[in-house]
């Protein structure tokens, strides 16, 4: 329940799109004070999450059966995340495959997914050609290089 006593469902109106696609990540149920309307009439009540609890058991997840640990509670984490979401189909049987998959899905349209790619090292196989290694570290800011003394280079490429 709203401060204001008001809540309600609000419901998408494919006007809000020019093409009719839009993204319906973290619709629900919001505050349908009209305060709250973005300028363009838009309702879209999405804070920014940084970092979800579904993350944290994927990271758990990918810790356990890469570090070899106990396979059975990463699985259960991974359908612990699928149950969340109204899953009933069967995920993939191999459990790495089946994190990297489910993290793929429920982190679309979030900003960690490039950690994901470089970490997995899927850069070269998801951009191809245009793929640059450099693209798997930052730079470091020159002022740390000049502070450093000559013990700090930049990475290659930058």
């Amino acid at each position: 329940m709203s401060p204001y006593g008001v809540l309600n469902v609000l419901d998408y109106d494919p006007t809000w799109s020019s093409n009719g696609l839009s993204l319906k990540k973290y619709r629900g149920q919001t505050n349908m004070v009209a305060a709250n309307y973005s300028p363009n009439g838009v309702g879209d009540f999405n804070n920014e999450r940084w970092f979800r609890f579904a993350e944290l058991k994927l990271l758990y997840a990918e810790a356990l059966i890469r570090g070899g640990g106990d396979v059975s509670i990463a699985v259960q984490q991974i359908q612990d995340i699928r149950d969340r979401a109204g899953l009933t189909a069967p995920m993939n049987s191999d459990p790495l495959a089946a994190m990297m998959q489910e993290k793929r899905v429920e982190m679309a349209f979030e900003p960690h997914r490039w950690f994901d790619i470089v970490r997995w090292d899927l850069g070269p196989t998801i951009f191809g050609s245009s793929w640059d290694p450099k693209l798997e570290v930052f730079p470091f800011p020159l002022s740390e290089i000049d502070r450093s003394g000559g013990l700090m280079t930049q990475n290659a490429g930058y």
